[in-house]
């Protein structure tokens, strides 16, 4: 009976943290530098009670770095339709795939005695838009900021706590989803 047990309970957790089927898989791809920034942005939304729309987490492809040397911008998402996903004009998997560059050098050559801040700060930001669908708030004071830079300028000691403070479900209700 023991012995079943040792096969019959890693076999149970296996299939209740992977799910059952492919619609709860992620297959997200996450450049190592930026891996805890993306668990940290994960953890923080769900302690803070904000709830992350399962079907954007799933149509996530990548989180990575950029090695274009050209960006005016720190970071982007992209999110495109992928046509190769219908047959005969029938949904087959996930017709968008959402993705985050992040432009490394051009946050080096901007921020080199601030890299880490601006890192965690662009790539929370590239997320909100990424996975809950938000706009800038063209403001100077929160993450969503247009010009994100500021916020380091503005907020230099304390940026570490703008970041955790901006993802508070006030927050991101105040801000308008893309497209609306």
């Amino acid at each position: 009976m023991k012995s079943l047990l040792k096969i019959f309970i890693p076999l149970f957790m296996t299939l209740l943290f992977k799910g059952c089927g492919s619609d709860n898989q992620v297959n997200l791809k996450i450049d190592l530098e930026l891996e805890t920034h993306v668990k940290s942005f994960i953890s923080t939304l769900k302690d803070n009670g904000v709830s992350i729309p399962f079907k954007n987490y799933r149509e996530m492809r990548s989180v990575e770095i950029s090695d274009t040397e050209d960006s005016h911008d720190y970071g982007i998402c992209i999110i495109e339709l992928n046509e190769n996903r219908f047959a005969d004009t029938v949904l087959l998997e996930s017709a968008i795939n959402r993705r985050v560059l992040i432009f490394k050098e051009k946050i080096i050559a901007d921020f080199p005695h601030n890299y880490e801040q601006m890192l965690k700060l662009v790539v929370y930001h590239e997320l909100i838009h990424c996975i809950l669908e938000k706009e800038h708030d063209h403001s100077t004071d929160g993450i969503m900021a247009t010009n994100v830079s500021d916020l380091l300028y503005l907020y230099p000691f304390t940026l570490d706590n703008l970041i955790e403070s901006s993802l508070t479900p006030d927050y991101l209700k105040s801000l308008n989803m893309i497209g609306h």
